[in-house]
């Protein structure tokens, strides 16, 4: 597979290198690597391993500083430009939802997709070997510091869909606590998947089942979307039909929307033009000739 290589401008001023493998798949997946990875050693596992079994369109970027993409030494901040940058790209110039984007996070990567996954709505995420924060790797720390980097265990509450952890329980970079520890903080939480036997940067040599659960994911996240689109689809029709069906009397309100105040004020307007139509020239000329009638006859004095 022949991916589309681009440079696109990071919102952190960087010349950004993306590689985007098309299978014309329904989903897309945001891969942000780990540290001690580039964009080519991801490329050759995507198109070896992954995309052989898993049906999404890929794209992989190197973060700042990294490989070809130039700029500033790396930092936070710099890698929340960068998958910005990518996501942009993708939702405002390819025009892909970001209802069928889904963001995987191996390690470090896991910065980038919660600080996005937070700030959008996307349909899931995948944080593969993730960490609570970066002091935490070294620290048990009960509160994040203000000087930390990359609070994902901050972001796990305001993530909008599903997410997905998995872990190794022998890993000796990022303590396995982490995994649980997001997962219990996550919103929509996704059953975890903690491989026995598997350190850092080995999960897929112990999980034989790895991309069976990655395929069971995806359908997961499918049915989450649609549910998800349905139940607003509901919402936006009830709020309409409060709005119709409402007993406020707030002119100001209803007046600005339309509703049944209007349509009272019409009801009210028809009934006093109505009522004044006794008063109209022929029955007015009607009523004197009358007057005078009676005045002649001496009924009236």
């Amino acid at each position: 597979m022949n991916p589309d290589h681009l440079f696109l401008h990071s919102k952190s001023g960087s010349k950004l290198q993306v590689l985007f493998l098309n299978k014309n798949a329904k989903y897309t997946m945001i891969f942000s690597h780990g540290n001690a990875e580039d964009i080519y050693l991801v490329q050759t596992w995507l198109t070896n391993y992954f995309l052989k079994n898993v049906e999404v369109n890929a794209v992989v970027y190197e973060y700042t500083g990294f490989g070809e993409s130039n700029g500033k030494i790396p930092s936070d901040t710099s890698l929340y430009d960068d998958i910005e940058t990518v996501f942009l790209y993708l939702t405002e110039n390819l025009n892909i939802s970001p209802e069928t984007i889904i963001l995987y996070g191996r390690s470090i990567g896991s910065g980038p997709s919660s600080y996005l996954a937070e700030k959008y709505e996307v349909a899931g995420v995948i944080l593969h070997s993730p960490l609570m924060s970066a002091l935490r790797v070294v620290f048990n720390l009960r509160w994040t510091l203000p000087f930390d980097k990359f609070p994902n265990i901050d972001r796990m509450p305001n993530v909008e869909c599903p997410v997905f952890i998995i872990h190794g329980r022998r890993d000796e970079i990022v303590p396995f606590y982490h995994a649980r520890e997001l997962h219990e903080a996550s919103k929509h939480k996704y059953p975890p998947y903690y491989v026995d036997g598997a350190g850092h940067n080995n999960v897929e040599k112990f999980a034989n089942d790895y991309l069976l659960k990655i395929r069971q994911f995806i359908s997961h996240v499918d049915q989450f979307v649609s549910e998800r689109a349905q139940h607003r689809s509901i919402q936006h029709r009830d709020s309409v039909t409060s709005m119709y069906d409402s007993d406020d009397d707030d002119s100001s309100i209803r007046d600005r929307k339309g509703g049944p105040y209007v349509k009272e004020r019409k009801e009210d307007r028809r009934t006093s033009l109505k009522s004044s139509s006794q008063f109209s020239p022929d029955r007015l000329r009607a009523s004197r000739g009358e007057q005078k009638r009676k005045e002649s006859e001496g009924l009236l004095i």
